[in-house]
């Protein structure tokens, strides 16, 4: 018999959702949203008590934070999730689609930054992933660059639908 996940929701007085609880066979989880506008803010526990703090831009997730026990513990990470072009910290950025680039930045509580840089084309869809080392306080060089093709972009003939293929090229 297969098991069954409950979810419990809550709402404000305008009947807008602000939070989920979540029990899973290894224990509950809550998720607790608030904000106004198009800032809002996410606080996941997990069972074992350890708090992540999700910030959007409307739908987009910006800024997250990673903590060993609640917020007013240790701060583990915080990554910096920013939108064609934006530097960060780009928590307060307004994000217009469509989006063409995402640098996922983090930030390591050692002081030490890596990121990922993500290009996208007309369609929504990946075309060259960049990979940054750490480096103290900002992102290293580039480590991998990661460029999508498809076969017909590759020069080669080929029936049936297109594939695509990532070339992947090592910089160190």
């Amino acid at each position: 018999m297969p098991s069954t996940v409950p979810y419990i929701y809550s709402f404000d007085n305008m009947r807008r959702p602000t939070g989920l609880t979540r029990v899973t066979p290894d224990g509950t989880w809550t998720y607790a949203r608030s904000g106004s506008g198009s800032a809002w803010t996410t606080t996941i526990t997990d069972p074992q008590g350890n708090q992540t703090v999700l910030n959007f831009q409307g739908t987009y997730e910006t800024q997250r934070q990673v903590y060993q026990g609640p917020t007013t513990g240790t701060l583990l990470k915080t990554v910096y999730t920013c939108y064609n072009g934006a530097a960060y910290p780009c928590n307060s950025t307004a994000i217009t689609p469509p989006i063409t680039q995402i640098a996922a930045t983090n930030a390591w509580a050692s002081g030490q930054t890596s990121q990922t840089v993500t290009m996208y084309n007309a369609y929504g869809l990946p075309t060259e992933m960049d990979e940054y080392a750490n480096g103290s306080g900002s992102p290293g060089s580039m480590v991998t660059q990661r460029i999508k093709r498809t076969t017909g972009e590759l020069g080669k003939k080929c029936q049936g639908p297109f594939f695509h293929l990532w070339l992947d090229q090592a910089r160190i």
